[in-house]
């Protein structure tokens, strides 16, 4: 795990191919008007909130409210939440949000399943749910990181919950994701140096220069190279509620359909 005060050190370097995690926040850059495009009123429950991110984006006929869990917030998260509760155990009536965002938060939770469960519970008829999740990434927030799911995976729920899946769209292709990971491992142990005070912190300047050239050729090859699907960073997912169904095969096609549309580079 990264420490906290390690990520606060590289954030003024994040937009800068010097930072290890530069081509996955060039793509988060990309897509960073998600899911608040899609929201321009109503209530809204960020379950996870940490830092709130999403809560600028918003247009302020948005009513948000920001939920996170006690043992969380002294992971050096610097929102504030508006209520502290469990996402496994929602301290709300049924039907009482018109969106709710589940953005990196459900691998954190014991029981995902019914973080879910709740998450569709509380929002309206016909309401969303935004689902951000990593895939291939290393472990973070410990002791608090439990769970991955696959492409599939996130399909299932369509199939287990009054739900249905209208897009579905991965993070990064394959060079991104492997330059990424590359990138954190040096980090990694060039904090591990400092952190030990030992010889190897020596090599730190080295690592810095492996992780320029690692994110410049990664870009240059990622742009050659440009499978989404087969090694991705993460997804993104958006569950409609109580929408008539058609199948469960016919809907997740559906969705697939919809996210390369939207992306224009999608591939399963």
């Amino acid at each position: 795990m990264i420490h906290a005060k390690f990520r606060r050190m590289l954030a003024p370097l994040k937009h800068t191919p010097l930072h290890p995690q530069w081509l996955m926040y060039r793509s988060w850059k990309r897509r960073k008007q998600w899911p608040a495009v899609d929201i321009v009123s109503g209530r809204l429950l960020d379950v996870g909130c940490g830092n709130q991110n999403l809560r600028a984006q918003l247009h302020n006929r948005v009513e948000y409210i920001g939920l996170d869990y006690p043992a969380t917030t002294g992971l050096g998260y610097a929102g504030k939440p508006h209520i502290l509760a469990d996402g496994q155990q929602l301290p709300f009536a049924d039907k009482t949000f018109d969106s709710v965002c589940l953005l990196d938060v459900l691998e954190h939770i014991p029981q995902p399943e019914k973080a879910f469960s709740e998450a569709v519970r509380v929002t309206r008829h016909q309401g969303k749910i935004y689902w951000q999740t990593p895939f291939i990434y290393p472990i973070h927030d410990l002791p608090y990181d439990f769970y991955r799911w696959t492409i599939q995976g996130i399909q299932q729920h369509e199939n287990r919950y009054p739900v249905i899946l209208t897009e579905l769209t991965p993070h990064s292709n394959a060079i991104e994701t492997a330059v990424t990971l590359t990138n954190l491992a040096l980090a990694k142990g060039i904090l591990d140096a400092f952190t030990q005070r030992h010889i190897k912190v020596l090599l730190a300047p080295i690592g810095a220069m492996l992780i320029l050239f690692n994110n410049i050729s990664g870009r240059l090859l990622a742009s050659v190279f440009q499978d989404v699907g087969f090694m991705p960073l993460g997804y993104s997912a958006v569950f409609s509620k109580n929408m008539p169904e058609n199948g469960s095969g016919s809907k997740s096609s559906e969705c697939v359909r919809l996210s390369r549309n939207r992306s224009g580079k999608h591939t399963q």
